[in-house]
C-alpha cells in the first residue's frame, strides 16, 4: 500500500505517529489558519486539499479513520479534490465507511470538463450526507447546472426545494479518490415544495 504524504500548515499542530517500516498517523490536531495538502503520487494523480480553522484526524490506524474539518464564523471550511469542492462550517469524513457529513449550511461544486463554465452546483441550509454514490441535502436546497442531451443540445436548469437526493454516475472512494471517468449527476429527486426553471440551447 503506498504511503500517503500530507503537508499540514497551521498556527498550532500536534500529531501522534506510529513509527516503523510503514509509519502511520494515529492522531492529528491542527488549529489556526490550517492548510493541508495530500501530495500526488503515481497511484494518485491528484490529492485532496483543505483550508479551515480546525483539522482533526482520529483513529488513524483503524479501518475507519475520521477527519473533522471546521471553519470559523464568516469563513467556512473548504475541501477540494480534482476541482470538486465542499464548503461547510463542520465537515466530517469517515474514510473506512466512505461517509461524509456536513452539519449546517454548505455548498458542493462538481466540475464538468466538457463545459467548465457550467459546473454542477448545490447549496443547502441544514445538512448533507454522502456515501460515495448518493448524496442527500436538506433545507432550502438550490441546484443548478447543465446537461447534454442525445440530440446535442444543452439544457440549463435551476431548481429549488426542501430536500434533494442526488445519485452520481459512479462511486467515489475517499481511499482512492481518483478514477478514470469524470463524475456527473445521474439523477436528482426533490422532495417537498420545489420549483424548476430550464432552457434549451442548440
Amino acid at each position: 500500500k503506498p504511503i500517503q504524504k500530507l503537508v499540514v500548515q497551521a498556527e498550532q499542530l500536534n500529531a501522534e505517529i506510529q513509527l516503523g517500516d510503514n509509519p502511520q498517523l494515529i492522531r492529528l490536531a491542527a488549529q489556526g489558519k490550517v492548510h493541508c495538502e495530500e501530495q500526488a503520487t503515481p497511484e494518485l494523480a491528484s490529492g485532496m486539499s483543505l483550508d479551515c480553522e480546525v483539522f482533526q484526524v482520529l483513529d488513524g490506524t483503524t479501518e475507519n479513520p475520521i477527519a473533522r474539518i471546521e471553519g470559523r464564523e464568516g469563513s467556512p471550511a473548504r475541501v477540494m479534490a480534482r476541482d470538486a469542492q465542499l464548503v461547510g462550517q463542520l465537515i466530517e469524513i469517515h474514510q473506512g465507511s466512505n461517509l461524509a457529513f456536513i452539519q449546517g449550511a454548505g455548498q458542493m461544486t462538481l466540475p464538468r470538463p466538457q463545459t467548465p463554465q457550467a459546473p454542477w452546483f448545490v447549496q443547502w441550509q441544514h445538512r448533507m450526507r454522502f456515501d460515495g454514490q448518493q448524496a442527500t441535502f436538506d433545507g432550502d436546497v438550490v441546484a443548478r447546472g447543465s446537461q447534454a442531451m442525445q440530440a446535442g443540445e444543452q439544457v440549463r436548469f435551476h431548481a429549488t426545494g426542501d430536500s434533494l437526493n442526488v445519485i452520481f454516475t459512479r462511486y467515489i472512494s475517499f481511499k482512492q479518490p481518483d478514477g478514470a471517468d469524470d463524475v456527473a449527476l445521474r439523477e436528482l429527486l426533490f422532495q417537498g415544495k420545489c420549483s424548476l426553471r430550464s432552457e434549451t440551447i442548440d
